[in-house]
């Protein structure tokens, strides 16, 4: 099978990708897509899937590719792009593992709009009852992970409110330097969204 390309006859299985890459001149064969165990076509769907999280060193696992089918054939396969539906999954999968991952450089990688993704996110959410609120030990762990010091500012609302992703970013904006929209990129919602928990957060505190 030689390459597209280069004829070169060392085309190989990528594992991370799934796919049949040259070894010569790193060609990509698209129209050879098969799966390496079973001799099986990989549904087009994939494809992108795999490009981005082969690119951001993260494993393809089988919830990711349920979700990603779901929208495909229940969702929103008229309206969007396979690439914005993986984007979305992706994300959304993350997210249901409290996981934070940043949907701002998935859509680069890709050169989507944000803002349609969101669009997607949104109806995802939705339809997979998404759960937003944070326990205490959640909001911590965050913190940790991100850098984010303003966790006593999370412990004194939690006292007072539910620490749902609009409270914890209201949080994040008021205790950090962070500006108002990467908090919001940051947790998919809009820069509105976090100014106005940053004031309920103010009449909290202040």
């Amino acid at each position: 099978m030689p390459c597209l390309n280069c004829q070169c006859t060392d085309v190989k299985i990528n594992k991370a990708l799934q796919l049949f890459v040259c070894q010569n001149c790193n060609l990509i064969q698209v129209s050879r897509i098969f799966e390496h165990r079973q001799n099986n076509p990989i549904s087009r769907e994939m494809i992108d899937l795999n490009l981005l999280c082969s690119e951001f060193n993260i494993e393809v696992e089988e919830d990711v590719k349920k979700i990603l089918r779901t929208s495909y054939v229940h969702l929103l396969y008229s309206r969007y792009t396979m690439q914005e539906l993986s984007v979305a999954a992706l994300y959304l999968h993350q997210r249901l593992n409290k996981e934070h991952p940043n949907l701002l450089r998935y859509c680069k990688f890709f050169g989507l709009r944000q803002r349609r993704v969101k669009r997607i996110v949104k109806r995802l959410e939705s339809h997979f009852e998404v759960d937003t609120m944070y326990t205490l030990q959640e909001a911590e762990d965050l913190c940790e992970k991100q850098n984010f010091d303003c966790f006593n500012i999370i412990k004194q609302i939690a006292n007072v409110m539910t620490l749902d992703k609009h409270t914890i970013a209201g949080c994040i904006y008021y205790g950090t330097d962070l500006s108002l929209a990467k908090v919001a990129n940051f947790f998919n919602i809009s820069t509105e969204t976090v100014y106005r928990a940053n004031g309920k957060i103010k009449e909290m505190i202040e």
